[in-house]
């Protein structure tokens, strides 16, 4: 912790301010009336001395830092800025040890190389006080920084433990439970695979042909039903003018056209659900064949544990679908386990 210790120039300990500086050289002479900004800069300087004895490190960096602020410009205040640093260096190392922010330590640290760099060279002693406050600063930087290194070490120990654990407790059967524990078993794979992306680029690929051939069809169905309707309009004003077998013709064909297309244009939404139900159906089977083979299943419609031949349920999925999540997409499982 860093410790107020006695400036040269100041008036005793740290906390109290340089006369002079404040008031001006007077020497044989009436002091001039006080400046009301010096006298501001000295209200904040003892409120914040007042705040660091009270226990209050905050209310202290708050306190000199509009104190430092407030500081007019010019060489003749220069020291009581750098008092002003240093006052803050030593605040921000109280701060720290009151709510644990290691940001107070680096911000110590940036001011006691600031309050070095304003310093004269030939303020010897100054400079090395001020040197071995900042090497302290520096080791408690260090240690702080270590700290959370290590907490965060064993934060990511202590998610990566948790996460097996639920992850054993998946895919360990449960004597008691049998049909919880194929449930999850079943969510769970259906996760890993696309976490693992099996088969995920081949199922991608797939959904996009069915997308383009959904657009084709849905482009193939406008453009016939625009055709018969065409048809049907050349056919309505024939009726009288040409022969009449041949407008029956055209509105014969411009119909068909378009009862053609508008069937089409219905039915092609549900191809598209019936072939992804193809595909979850080939899906719901690998996952079927998956646990017949690791979970001993014999049949996987109707549960059968041979460690538990009285066990008996029933596993209805029902369907597989993607999911989005908050990194990326999952699938989802829905059914009875």
């Amino acid at each position: 912790m860093l410790a107020l210790c006695q400036s040269p120039g100041a008036d005793g300990e740290l906390g109290a301010w340089p006369v002079s500086a404040l008031v001006g050289p007077g020497r044989g002479a009436d002091p001039p009336p006080p400046d009301p900004t010096l006298e501001r800069v000295r209200a904040l300087a003892d409120q914040g001395a007042a705040a660091l004895e009270a226990g209050d490190p905050l209310a202290a960096v708050g306190a000199w830092t509009q104190a430092y602020y407030a500081l007019p410009p010019g060489e003749q205040h220069d020291r009581l800025r750098a008092d002003l640093l240093r006052r803050l260096a030593a605040a921000h190392d109280h701060a720290y040890d009151v709510d644990g922010d290691i940001t107070h330590l680096e911000t110590a640290v940036e001011l006691l190389s600031a309050y070095l760099e304003v310093l004269p060279v030939d303020d010897v002693a100054d400079r090395e006080l001020i040197a071995e406050d900042r090497e302290h600063a520096d080791a408690r930087l260090d240690q702080a920084r270590a700290a959370i290194r290590d907490a965060q070490i064993e934060q990511q120990q202590n998610r990566s433990a948790y996460a097996n654990a639920r992850v054993r407790r998946m895919f360990t059967p449960n004597e008691k439970r049998p049909m919880y524990t194929i449930g999850m078993a079943a969510a769970s794979m259906d996760v890993a695979a696309v976490m693992e992306h099996i088969g995920e680029p081949e199922r991608a690929q797939k959904m996009r042909r069915r997308r383009r051939g959904q657009i084709a069809m849905y482009a193939l169905g406008g453009a016939l039903w625009a055709g018969g309707l065409a048809l049907d309009i050349v056919a309505f004003r024939g009726f009288g003018e040409a022969p009449l077998g041949q407008s029956a013709a055209l509105f014969a064909g411009g119909t068909t056209a378009i009862l053609i297309s508008s069937g089409m244009l219905i039915g092609a939404p549900y191809l598209s659900e019936v072939y992804m139900e193809e595909e979850n159906l080939e899906q719901i089977e690998r996952y079927n064949q998956t646990l017949q083979r690791e979970y001993e299943i014999q049949n996987p419609n109707t549960i059968w544990s041979r460690r538990e031949p009285d066990a008996r349920s029933r596993l209805s999925i029902q369907s597989i679908g993607p999911t989005p999540l908050s990194s990326g997409a999952g699938l989802s499982v829905r059914g009875a386990f």
